[in-house]
Formats: structure tokens, C-alpha cells, sequence
């Protein structure tokens, strides 16, 4: 769990908010899921994720920035 390139800048307290939500929802969602959904929360779309040996996800911005969707490549497309 991370980001591509600079986390997110405590103004506003974005990484606190990100880490509690994280830490409430890793239970009943994968640690990925909830990582990608509390930093989504907090617009945070340089976070990543990679699943060992599995695959690489992240955030790309589509239509200008206005949406953003959840890309995964898969290990052997590496």
C-alpha cells in the first residue's frame, strides 16, 4: 500500500482521515480495497497498491480529472 510519486500533504488532515478509515474498514473489505476506498474518500488518486506476486493497482484519471477508475495489471503483464 502507497503512492505513486508524493503522499498525500497532511494539509487538512487527509492522512490522518485516510489511515482512520483505512483502519476501520480493512476488515470487512481486503487491506487494497479499503486503502484505495479511504484514499478515494480524501481524493487522494496517486495512492497504488501492490498484491505480492498477484498485481499492481492504481487510480487513472479519465474525461479531464472528472472521474477516476481503478486500473490492475496483472503480474505477468509486468
Amino acid at each position: 500500500l502507497g503512492y505513486n510519486g508524493e503522499a498525500p500533504a497532511d494539509k487538512g488532515g487527509a492522512p490522518a482521515r485516510i489511515i482512520q478509515s483505512w483502519l476501520a474498514n480493512r476488515s470487512a473489505m481486503s487491506d487494497v480495497d479499503a486503502w484505495l476506498m479511504a484514499n478515494a474518500n480524501n481524493r487522494a488518486w496517486n495512492a497504488c497498491a501492490i498484491v505480492k506476486g498477484q498485481k499492481y493497482i492504481y487510480f487513472r484519471s479519465r474525461f479531464k480529472g472528472l472521474f477516476k477508475d481503478i486500473v490492475e495489471v496483472k503480474k505477468e503483464d509486468w
